[in-house]
């Protein structure tokens, strides 16, 4: 979501054998991204305030399914290394819909820009992509692959001049999968967490003793809104181009206690991960009943049963069935009520 992030070009990705001598340069001028700064900034003063009396059961059956930490990554299952040891995949994730991603600090450094193509090759959805900024060295980092069953190619590129790029690495893999709902509750690119990172322990620490996930999600809910504020000087550098590449660092999120959209929902989507709570990161336009549309963040959370989702008291959605009722932490820290955010239309373009 940096403004002037260069795009690369995804329909015509680099074999393995190419990926040391061919030269990619971009097809068309890189476009700015539009700013995902929301319509009301928020201004409350970080806090300590802790969450309200917990509402009684909601009726809904609790989901739980068994969080990925990213320190349960390395564990070598099906390396692909390339040629000149400069970036390997581990695809013994794909299980859980996430393929791991390694790139040497020695052959590429940190001062050099490398980004990461995941894009659908066969069945539903085929030919889109999504593209990634990897800015860690050394470290196994996961990239959610939620565009469905079939095949993906993930290339890997490293910048060479201005906004030139080859590539490094390039794999093809399939994907089956019998629930998607793992992939929701595994740390990736984003919205990483460990087992012993600070996101991880708040959320145990906020979710002790709770049982309905309701209750779980309005103790993180009500943590977030009272003690995130919004961060204004990032949110202009962004819009101005002088950071260019940006990934949220949920724990980082938790010391400065400021951050933009994009932080707000990968914070909220940590936590809830690490609970086990299936949860989703999205961006899109978003509409107020009376305003300008603005690109934001926000997020989704996976309910089961029969009953209403309620946050602070206020039934945010009937779900019957199953059903992913929408979340806006930046929105709630702002001073927006859950009725006000429900007036807003949500329009998705992009899933993680």
């Amino acid at each position: 979501m940096p403004s002037g992030d260069p795009t690369i070009d995804p329909s015509s990705p680099a074999t393995p054998s190419a990926a040391l001598t061919a030269t990619w340069a971009p097809t068309r001028t890189p476009t700015p991204t539009r700013a995902p700064t929301p319509t009301r900034i928020p201004t409350k003063p970080a806090a300590t305030a802790t969450p309200g009396p917990t509402p009684p059961p909601s009726g809904l059956n609790p989901v739980f399914v068994a969080p990925l930490y990213m320190n349960q990554y390395p564990q070598n299952q099906s390396l692909v290394p390339n040629q000149d040891g400069s970036c390997s995949l581990d695809t013994g994730k794909t299980g859980r819909g996430v393929v791991l991603v390694r790139v040497s600090g020695e052959k590429v450094p940190s001062t050099t820009r490398v980004k990461v193509i995941v894009r659908k090759t066969s069945g539903d959805s085929s030919g889109s992509s999504y593209q990634y900024d990897l800015l860690e060295r050394d470290a196994w980092i996961g990239f959610p692959l939620q565009m469905g069953n079939g095949d993906y190619n993930v290339t890997v590129y490293r910048n060479i001049q201005d906004s030139n790029y080859v590539a490094i690495h390039a794999h093809d893999l399939s994907v089956s999968l019998s629930s998607t709902l793992p992939l929701y509750t595994s740390s990736v690119h984003k919205m990483a967490f460990g087992q012993s990172t600070d996101a991880t322990e708040l959320a145990g620490e906020l979710c002790a003793g709770l049982t309905d996930p309701v209750a779980r999600l309005n103790a993180i809910y009500a943590w977030i809104e009272a003690n995130i504020s919004y961060d204004r000087a990032l949110a202009d550098a962004i819009r101005q181009g002088t950071v260019v590449a940006y990934v949220p660092d949920p724990d980082r999120t938790l010391r400065t206690r400021k951050g933009i959209c994009y932080d707000y929902a990968a914070l909220f989507a940590a936590m809830l991960r690490s609970q086990g709570i299936p949860t989703r990161l999205l961006f899109g336009d978003v509409t107020p009943a009376s305003g300008s549309t603005f690109y934001h963040a926000w997020n989704e959370v996976f309910f089961e049963g029969k009953g209403w989702v309620r946050l602070d008291g206020f039934n945010w959605l009937y779900v019957n069935g199953t059903g992913w009722p929408h979340f806006d932490t930046t929105l709630a820290a702002g001073g927006h009520s859950p009725e006000g955010i429900r007036t807003f239309s949500y329009v998705v373009t992009r899933t993680f």
